[in-house]
């Protein structure tokens, strides 16, 4: 198990959370697939974007451009559909965590 720590000045260590980032953002929470995708906003270049199954199981991954949006269909690195469920999903800039949440999707 690893303990994320919030630290402010971001240092480079890989289980700490940084400040200045936490206004990324995954809507809509709950997600309908069925109504469109899961809009992750708020991404800088480069930054990537894993889901995971509650049991641990990335799912998804994802690096994002420059425009700073990914519009998740749901589907998997397979190119199949997701179940509805409880996920969650964390942002990696380089080596540090920016970002850690979990995402309901409604089927």
């Amino acid at each position: 198990m690893v303990v994320l720590k919030v630290n402010p000045s971001c240092s480079t260590y890989s289980d700490e959370v940084c400040l200045d980032t936490l206004k990324l953002t995954a809507y809509p929470n709950p997600a309908r697939l069925s109504e469109g995708p899961v809009r992750f906003d708020g991404l800088a270049a480069g930054n990537v974007v894993e889901v995971y199954t509650v049991s641990g199981e990335m799912i998804k991954k994802y690096t994002a451009s420059s425009a700073g949006l990914w519009a998740w269909d749901g589907k998997n690195n397979s190119g199949s559909t997701i179940a509805g469920g409880v996920y969650l999903y964390l942002v990696r800039d380089g080596t540090k965590i920016t970002k850690r949440w979990k995402l309901v999707i409604n089927r």
